[in-house]
C-alpha cells in the first residue's frame, strides 16, 4: 500500500490516481473507526455518502470534493467543541522562558479520533487537488497548442 504521496508530475499521474484510491480507502476506514460515534447526524450522513462514493470509486468528481470540504468543516467544529484549553503556569524562579504561562489544549477521546480523520481527509484532498491540477494543466496546454 502506498503511504507517501508520489511526485506530482505527468510521469506519475497514474500512480497519483492509484494513490488517491488508496487514500480514499484509508479515509473510509478512519470514518468507520473514529468518526461514526463522534459526529452529529448531518455530518454523519455526509460521511456515509463519502464512504459509499469511495466504495464505488467515484472520488474524482466535483460532488465528492464538495462533500470532503463540507465534512472537513464539520470535523473542525466538532474537534473545537471537544477541545478544552487549560491555563498552565510555571512559577519556578529558575524559569528563564519569556512566557511563564501558556495554554495547553486537551482533547476528548472523540475529538482525538476526529483529528486523526482530519489528517486522512487532508491527505486525500491534497492528492485529489494534485490530480485535478495536472489534468487542468494538460487541458490548458492542449488549448494553447491548438491556438498557436
Amino acid at each position: 500500500m502506498m503511504t507517501v504521496m508520489p511526485e506530482i508530475t505527468y510521469q506519475h499521474l497514474e500512480t497519483l490516481i492509484a494513490y488517491c484510491f488508496a487514500q480514499s480507502r484509508i479515509l473510509a476506514v478512519g470514518l468507520h473507526v473514529d468518526a461514526s460515534d463522534g459526529l452529529e447526524p448531518a455530518p454523519l450522513e455526509t460521511a456515509q455518502t463519502l464512504i459509499e462514493k469511495i466504495t464505488t470509486r467515484d472520488i474524482f468528481g466535483e460532488e465528492f470534493r464538495e462533500l470532503l470540504a463540507e465534512l472537513e468543516q464539520a470535523l473542525c467544529e466538532e474537534v473545537e467543541r471537544g477541545t478544552e484549553y487549560v491555563a498552565r503556569y510555571d512559577s519556578d524562579p529558575c524559569n528563564v522562558s519569556e512566557q511563564p504561562s501558556w495554554q495547553e489544549a486537551r482533547r476528548s477521546e472523540a475529538a482525538n479520533g476526529l483529528t486523526r480523520v482530519l489528517v486522512m481527509l487532508a491527505e486525500l484532498q491534497s492528492a485529489l487537488d494534485a490530480v485535478h491540477d495536472l489534468l487542468a494543466a494538460e487541458a490548458t496546454l492542449r488549448a494553447l497548442r491548438a491556438a498557436a
